[in-house]
């Protein structure tokens, strides 16, 4: 039984130097881990103020890009704004120059009718007329032919500066 108690003690010393022997091992790949954590983190302390400093000069250029952007966004605005109120323009000058060249159309109608009218016959209803002679259809008054004369004239002067774009001249004394 000795022997046996002599192998068993052999067993557990070769089994502790074993553990010992793993142990040890374990302990220098601890110690080597922790001297590359150790070099990582001084890496880190080194690096990551940059990185940091890297970060806030990017948020800051994003920060800048955005501020342009609204600004370019609210140019971009005005300007649609702008072109609208051109637009609105165009088509009030639009408007504004069809009923112009209406009424300067409606003016040259009514000074040509007025014209036309000036050399037409008055017909024999009229009180002041004598009787017309049967060769050449014209009234005998000289009156009546002289204030056609007169009519005519004046719608020609008042057509003719509607046309060149003078205003009419009404009642005006002429001064020396």
């Amino acid at each position: 039984m000795e022997v046996l108690v002599e192998l068993t003690i052999v067993a557990a010393m070769i089994a502790f130097v074993g553990l010992l022997g793993v142990l040890v091992s374990t302990i220098i790949q601890v110690k080597k881990t922790l001297v590359q954590a150790e070099h990582l983190l001084e890496h880190l302390n080194k690096e990551t103020p940059l990185l940091l400093d890297n970060l806030h000069e990017i948020s800051h250029n994003v920060r800048g890009v955005t501020h342009q952007t609204r600004l370019g966004i609210t140019h971009a605005m005005v300007l649609g704004h702008a072109i609208g109120d051109i637009g609105d323009t165009v088509k009030r000058m639009h408007v504004a120059v069809l009923d112009q060249g209406e009424r300067l159309f409606n003016t040259f109608d009514a000074v040509t009718r007025s014209i036309k009218s000036g050399f037409e016959p008055i017909p024999p209803q009229d009180r002041y007329e004598t009787k017309t002679s049967h060769v050449d259809d014209q009234p005998k008054n000289p009156l009546k032919s002289m204030a056609q004369a007169y009519l005519v004239m004046v719608m020609t002067r008042t057509l003719t500066k509607l046309i060149f774009g003078e205003k009419p001249e009404r009642n005006r004394v002429r001064q020396p």
